[in-house]
């Protein structure tokens, strides 16, 4: 069923869209603690 792929491929989608953005969070709050740490 075609239909039924994609919904999991935008499902897959999603995911990595939401695992993306949690990196990119914890990286920028890494770096700005790292930062007051510094000045």
């Amino acid at each position: 069923m075609p239909g039924a792929s994609r919904m999991a491929a935008m499902r897959g989608n999603k995911i990595i869209i939401v695992v993306t953005g949690l990196i990119t969070v914890l990286t920028a709050w890494v770096l700005f603690d790292y930062a007051l740490t510094f000045f």
